[in-house]
């Protein structure tokens, strides 16, 4: 590889589809997995879209054509996103261990 293709920064949802575990899926999972990436991803950047579907609102203040909520993270959206990725990431590890040893 040249050096421009080894410093580039990685796409990872465009790679969590071929770790082998995850390729060797049905499409659902495979989708399921990115998606979940992309949740806690958007959890730990702070995105709006991330924070509404993986949270509870409770409205705080009615308000005139809208009202003052309050957003606090639900643990079984933020526990499955986590779970996932845990697997996500020691898959790619294994396989960058593998790439590693083999000769």
């Amino acid at each position: 590889m040249n050096w421009k293709q080894v410093s580039q920064k990685v796409n990872v949802v465009d790679e969590l589809p071929r770790l082998s575990w995850i390729a060797a899926e049905e499409p659902l999972v495979q989708a399921t997995m990115v998606a979940q990436w992309r949740m806690l991803s958007g959890f730990e950047h702070g995105l709006g879209w991330a924070m509404l579907r993986g949270s509870d609102a409770t409205e705080e203040v009615a308000i005139p054509g809208g009202a003052q909520m309050r957003l606090t993270i639900n643990d079984d959206a933020f526990s499955v996103a986590a779970q996932c990725v845990v697997w996500l990431m020691r898959s790619a590890l294994a396989r960058l261990e593998r790439l590693h040893m083999d000769p």
